[in-house]
């Protein structure tokens, strides 16, 4: 038997070799480790940009309309309530159907003021990972100028057909199949699951909790819903949030706080503008109050009720003069240039990747 020390093998004749570099290099010393990056985050403190995020809750709690508002908020670059993104295309993998989608992102545009998002692709039927089924997904892929930073897989279920979630070695499967394919793309997972019948934990083996870098909870609490951090691998948890669904169009979208105490439209806005317009730099109450399109009383009222909840800091400068910001700790993750996906000129012979606007009908609530 060969044993072996720092940078040798000691064979059995007491010889010793040199190891080649490939196997040194996997001997970490402490200064090795402290020069690895800190965790990043696609959306601040909720998608890690470098692993995979699972999000679970019973049918009914919203969680694909969670998912497709961080899908948007990523590939349009717009905060998510006050959090930051890091922008990039992002890819839904809609495998319980993708009638409802447009109505959904139409929906949402409207809410956020965007136009249009063009860095945003659904991919409209279920991908095995389970059985390694997925040439018709990477075929896809390869059409687009660019990988995905966020690969959305909805549900879980549907993407591990002929696989038991109770077992270990079939999550696994899963797992493995679909994070090769994330890691070959560079791509971070979400993956969107179910709980159990007692509505508490997720569905199935733990396997798939061991292999997740963040854990996220979507559970209904009266009228809203709650979303808790079950664990967050290498950083610290984040608080407790609460949103509800608003009608919107002929959808709905996600809403902070509960029906009782959301927040109101004009402090909504504020919190929409003033990240994706000023970032965390210090700007007066007639700047906001332009940029988010309200009057000078509304924006008064909102920056005050917001300063008083900890979303927005204030300063004086001079005597008088009052200047408002982010809190630097919500918009942590800086925004990478706009990308653009695009496709190739040939149209592939699978099936293609939808992009919003290219898919009608209403879907189930979810």
């Amino acid at each position: 038997m060969t044993q072996r020390n720092s940078g040798h093998a000691v064979d059995q004749n007491g010889e010793r070799v040199r190891l080649s570099g490939r196997y040194q290099s996997r001997l970490l010393t402490l200064d090795d480790l402290a020069d690895l990056p800190e965790p990043r985050y696609l959306l601040h403190d909720f998608i890690r940009a470098d692993g995979t995020n699972v999000l679970y809750g019973p049918s009914g709690s919203g969680k694909s309309f969670a998912a497709l508002d961080w899908n948007l908020c990523i590939a349009s670059g717009r905060p998510f309530f006050g959090r930051a993104v890091d922008q990039g295309p992002t890819v839904y993998i809609a495998a319980e159907g993708v009638s409802g989608y447009y109505k959904r992102a139409q929906a949402w545009c409207l809410a956020r003021g965007v136009e249009y998002v063009s860095d945003f692709r659904i991919f409209p039927e279920a991908v095995n990972f389970f059985s390694g089924e997925t040439a018709a997904l990477e075929a896809a892929f390869a059409v687009l100028k660019e990988p995905p930073v966020l690969i959305t897989i909805d549900t879980m279920a549907r993407c591990m057909v002929g696989g038991e979630e109770n077992s270990a070695k079939d999550v696994g499967l899963f797992i493995d199949t679909a994070d090769k394919l994330a890691k070959q793309l560079g791509s971070a997972l979400l993956i969107v699951h179910h709980t159990g019948r007692n509505g508490e934990l997720e569905r199935g083996s733990t396997a798939l909790r061991g292999a997740a870098d963040t854990m996220l909870s979507l559970k209904p609490e009266g009228a809203s819903v709650k979303l808790t951090c079950e664990k967050q691998k290498d950083a610290a948890k984040f608080d407790a949030l609460r949103f509800h669904l608003e009608a919107k169009s002929e959808s709905c979208v996600i809403r902070p706080g509960g029906d009782v105490g959301r927040l109101p439209d004009h402090q909504e806005k504020i919190l929409e503008t003033v990240p994706s317009s000023f970032g965390t730099e210090w700007f007066s109450q007639r700047k906001i109050g332009g940029a988010a399109g309200l009057s000078k009383s509304t924006t008064q009222r909102g920056l005050k009720a917001l300063v008083a909840r900890g979303s927005i800091e204030e300063r004086t400068i001079g005597t008088q003069k009052k200047e408002y910001r982010l809190k630097p700790d919500q918009a942590a993750v800086p925004g990478r240039p706009k990308r653009s996906l695009g496709t190739a000129e040939t149209v592939p012979s699978h099936t293609p990747l939808l992009g919003v606007g290219q898919a009608t009908g209403a879907g189930p609530d979810k």
